[in-house]
């Protein structure tokens, strides 16, 4: 059984159609339809604090974690090993099979998986950055440690960082993006950039629906050096509250039908269909702290959350699963 006080903080089904939910402490559950299997440190798990869960064109399954990076055969763990020139180097590439992971949130950049090594690699320090270390001279974590990688529909990378704003590499170039309002709540508080989900109309939509944005090209004008060049759009009414209403998403997913879905800490999920927001507010499961939200192989939308157990939506409802 899969204890429903852990904090479930990624789900991921393989190609073989197993489950894997990974845990803040615990490790992570395996799920191949009919029972449970636990791992952890003690089967060869690195850290029992999961943070991403990935498989490669191979079938090797990846565990990112608070330490260091695992590679599951099937049969057995194996820790990844950093090129030795790795951080030195700072050799940015863009190939098709590469995975792309974070190993906390203290680094200054991504860690680009080729198969066969890691390489750390580092942003370019930008004005935000230089901004944040001069009123932090002594800060505890790095402005740039990555709370979100996502990739495009063109195969670009996205970074979203702790008080950096938002990387991109689209395999030539590193550019940057930094808007307050997407890091900074309402209330001060620093959210971070922790979703970015690109839609059917290749719309971005960043953290929140205050906004969408679009990236374009310079054209004739003056660039700014390392920048992206967008336009920042009006965003989308949530169904029956005002356009004020303003929500800052964790987690965010697009089924089969290109719909989009964004999970809050404590205020639900919502659903656009590419006309309207829809606020599904979990009344009937006790509203639930949500930290990740996930579409399957077979497009079940399903819910892992903080101290209540995983959900999984059926007949427009989530409902509570037990393994």
């Amino acid at each position: 059984m899969i204890p429903e006080d852990k904090a479930i903080v990624s789900i991921f089904q393989d190609s073989k159609n197993n489950y894997w939910f990974g845990t803040n402490g615990n490790g992570v559950y395996f799920y191949d339809g009919s029972s449970v299997k636990t791992y952890s440190k003690n089967e060869g798990l690195y850290n029992n604090d999961i943070i991403d869960i990935q498989e490669d064109h191979l079938g090797n399954i990846y565990f990112d974690t608070v330490d260091g990076i695992c590679k599951f055969d099937g049969s057995e763990f194996t820790t990844l090993e950093f090129a030795s020139f790795s951080i030195i180097s700072n050799e940015w590439k863009l190939e098709e099979n590469d995975l792309w992971f974070r190993i906390g949130w203290d680094h200054n950049g991504p860690i680009r998986y080729d198969g066969n090594n890691l390489y750390e690699l580092e942003f370019p320090r930008t004005s935000r950055t230089d901004e944040f270390y001069k009123q932090n001279p002594d800060a505890s974590y790095s402005p740039t440690g990555i709370y979100e990688i996502y990739k495009d529909n063109k195969g670009h990378m996205w970074f979203g960082t702790a008080d950096a704003g938002i990387y991109r590499y689209d395999g030539k170039k590193i550019e940057w993006m930094y808007e307050e309002h997407l890091s900074m709540t309402p209330e001060g508080g620093n959210f971070g950039i922790r979703s970015i989900i690109e839609d059917k109309d290749g719309y971005f939509w960043i953290c929140n629906n205050k906004h969408r944005y679009k990236i374009t090209q310079a054209g004739n004008s003056i660039r700014k050096q390392n920048t992206i060049e967008y336009q920042r759009l009006d965003g989308i009414k949530v169904l029956g509250e005002s356009q004020n209403h303003l929500q800052y998403f964790l987690s965010s997913t697009k089924d089969k039908d290109e719909n989009l879905w964004f999970a809050t800490f404590g205020e639900g999920v919502f659903f656009y269909d590419g006309k309207v927001l829809e606020h599904i507010k979990l009344d009937n499961i006790g509203n639930p702290n949500i930290r990740t939200i996930y579409v399957d192989n077979n497009n079940n939308i399903w819910l892992g959350t903080q101290s209540s157990g995983i959900f999984k939506l059926k007949n427009k409802e989530f409902t509570k699963v037990s393994f």
